[in-house]
């Protein structure tokens, strides 16, 4: 498969599941009280952490002498992991 198609289907799919987180949290914080507030810190400091991450990786590829496509499957696997864990923290059911 040509690599610059693969990354840019990754980058779809990863595009549908942080549509998903996004409804998600909306809802978390449409419904207000404690829980909203915590989301609202939660996003912005994981949003930091994750742009870091992202960065540090695409550089780390690079210096490694890494094709584009390679560099951008790097990034996109950091973002995918945390929009992943994400997801699954925001779609458990309340007891």
């Amino acid at each position: 498969m040509n690599p610059w198609f693969r990354m840019a289907n990754h980058a779809a799919l990863l595009m549908w599941d942080a549509q998903q987180v996004m409804a998600l949290r909306l809802m978390r914080m449409a419904a207000g009280g404690p829980a909203a507030s915590r989301e609202l810190e939660t996003m912005v400091g994981e949003k930091l952490i994750s742009s870091e991450e992202a960065q540090v990786a695409g550089m780390a590829a690079l210096a490694e002498g890494k094709s584009l496509p390679a560099i951008d499957e790097k990034v996109l696997r950091v973002h995918k992991k945390r929009v992943k864990a994400n997801r699954r923290r925001l779609s458990k059911r309340k007891k």
